[in-house]
């Protein structure tokens, strides 16, 4: 956990402020301040007052004591959520109505969770499990015959690049949904590599080991690389997903698990989503009920934790597919167990008080969720 300095600090954002200063602004006053909240304070506080996304240049001298100018200009935004915003402003000033207004951000971001209130984007995309694994069924034999034509040399050369981002997304469905493993986030497997990285690479990247047929993860939310609590964890890959795997990586571009199109790097998060979502309008047909779905990897992550909580599951079932899925128990209680229709459960104070990993990490800008 970092150290904190309780102190206020007087910040202006001035009009030439750089990402640097800003940066030195936020260790002056939290040292212990992780990479990963670092960069995300940096970007919140240098986007509050500029002038637009191509000059890097601030409106005006922004004085942070100011807290009603500051709220003005944030309400003026209307942004989906500023929760990390208000995070950041906290970070930097240690001025208390900012702490106060990101609480109240968070609580009421718990309230709508709990009360599973949807949003209309998220209702019309919303599919059941059963169905992202009757997908699975009646793609599986167009999928094969893709990837054994890749094995056996038969594919034909203008066909290869359109094929291989074909089975890629494919893969990327099958890893991602819930079909084989539980969901995880983008960030997971953005950051996953073919090979057991080397020595120098080895926290800093998450693998696939097919010999022990695990995936390990190192860089996930809530992790120690990434200024959190939480160790790298193994998560066992299933008979069926390592027969597809193996025979994937004999068409690799790199030793990187998803790349990209056309320079086979790493994916960003946005663009992995799209990727990811792509499988539901190039791969389904029209007619189907899940064509053109735009479901992401926290959707997924939702579907399968509403699959999953649907009966009342023993304690250590839902501790281990919470250490699966890179969250915790009671993160799952805040946002599924309402819609599970297991309400009685969250009266048993002791199972809900029995993950509470992510209220004591303060280098979070948010709350543990399934984004």
């Amino acid at each position: 956990m970092e150290e904190t300095n309780k102190q206020t600090q007087t910040v202006i954002l001035t009009e030439n402020i750089t990402r640097d200063e800003i940066k030195q602004l936020l260790l002056n006053r939290r040292p212990g301040l992780g990479p990963v909240s670092l960069k995300s304070y940096v970007a919140s506080l240098y986007n509050i007052n500029r002038v637009d996304k191509k000059t890097d240049k601030q409106k005006y001298d922004l004085n942070l004591d100011n807290t009603d100018e500051v709220i003005q200009i944030i309400n003026s935004k209307q942004r989906k959520s500023v929760t990390g915003l208000y995070s950041a402003l906290d970070a930097i000033t240690g001025i208390k109505i900012y702490r106060d207004l990101q609480n109240a951000e968070t609580n009421k971001n718990h309230l709508l969770q709990i009360k599973q209130i949807k949003s209309s984007n998220c209702e019309s995309n919303w599919v059941d499990i059963s169905v992202l694994k009757d997908i699975y069924d009646e793609v599986t034999e167009e999928k094969w015959k893709i990837v054994e034509k890749f094995f056996k040399n038969k594919m034909p050369e203008k066909l290869k690049t359109k094929k291989f981002e074909e089975i890629k997304r494919f893969i990327a469905f099958i890893c991602c949904s819930g079909v084989f493993i539980p969901p995880r986030r983008n960030l997971d497997w953005t950051k996953m590599l073919w090979n057991t990285p080397n020595k120098q690479q080895k926290t800093s990247y998450n693998y696939v080991d097919l010999e022990k047929k695990q995936f390990i993860f190192n860089i996930y939310k809530g992790s120690i690389e990434l200024g959190g609590s939480k160790k790298p964890y193994a998560l066992d890959i299933p008979e069926q997903l390592v027969i597809w795997l193996k025979h994937y990586k004999t068409i690799k571009k790199n030793d990187i698990f998803l790349p990209t199109k056309i320079y086979y790097e790493h994916y960003t998060s946005d663009a992995f989503t799209k990727h990811l979502q792509n499988f539901f309008s190039y791969d389904l047909a029209e007619n189907h009920q899940a064509y053109s779905k735009k479901i992401s990897t926290k959707m997924f992550r939702q579907i399968y934790d509403t699959w999953f909580y649907r009966n009342a599951p023993k304690l250590e079932d839902m501790t281990k597919l919470a250490n699966d899925m890179g969250h915790s128990v009671n993160t799952a209680f805040h946002y599924y167990i309402k819609q599970a229709g297991l309400e009685s459960f969250i009266k048993n104070k002791e199972l809900i008080d029995s993950d509470n990993e992510d209220e004591d990490d303060e280098e979070k800008p948010e709350p543990d969720t399934l984004d």
